[in-house]
């Protein structure tokens, strides 16, 4: 994944469908330590994240469960790498809604290949799957006015009915909030990010 990032790195200062499908979080990281320039975007993020607090942010949603809750179906609406590489250890069944349609689906099913229910799906599909027995989970990225941004293509997931027809929709935040106005917001995020409504949140865990 990251030898992908690094040639795309090359090419474009925008983000594109390989940062995408990576996760906005991880590929901050990567250029706040190996790049000398930070397009506008991923400055933002990376100001706001902490190089070591990855694992935190992991437990801070493993703490929102209870031993029983991994016995469900854990739908992920978006990629965070190394949030996915933990829940996919942690859950008996994965689905995932990647961060935008134009990514790699079949190369992200096969980087979690060993694991025997893991599915990568389009929102539509997945959507069929919400009942009592799924925990949505929504990686956010929060504004100073307590605005909360996800994924364009997989939070059209977060509805009123899927909130009221699955176990819960768990929102948990990727960096400290963010120091833009989405109206007025010229980085780029606006292009890939989109508000949600926090009423359909069921539990928040805070940067």
């Amino acid at each position: 994944m990251k030898s992908i990032w690094m040639e795309e790195n090359n090419t474009t200062q925008e983000i594109s469908s390989t940062h995408l499908e990576i996760g906005l979080h991880e590929v901050s990281k990567l250029m706040k330590t190996h790049s000398d320039f930070i397009p506008g975007a991923f400055e933002k993020i990376a100001s706001k994240i902490e190089m070591q607090q990855t694992e935190n942010v992991i437990n801070r949603f493993f703490e929102l469960l209870s031993p029983k809750d991994y016995d469900k179906v854990l739908i992920s609406c978006g990629i965070e790498m190394e949030l996915l590489d933990a829940i996919a250890e942690k859950f008996k069944h994965v689905v995932v809604i990647p961060n935008d349609p134009d990514v790699n689906f079949a190369r992200i099913a096969d980087n979690y290949a060993t694991h025997k229910h893991f599915k990568v799906m389009r929102p539509t599909a997945a959507a069929d799957l919400v009942c009592p027995d799924t925990i949505i989970l929504v990686p956010v990225y929060p504004l100073e006015d307590d605005t909360l941004l996800a994924y364009n293509y997989p939070c059209k997931l977060i509805t009123k009915d899927a909130r009221s027809s699955s176990f819960g929709i768990y929102a948990l935040a990727m960096c400290k909030p963010l120091e833009i106005r989405y109206e007025y917001e010229f980085s780029g995020l606006s292009k890939v990010l989109t508000p949600i409504n926090p009423n359909y949140i069921s539990k928040f865990s805070t940067y």
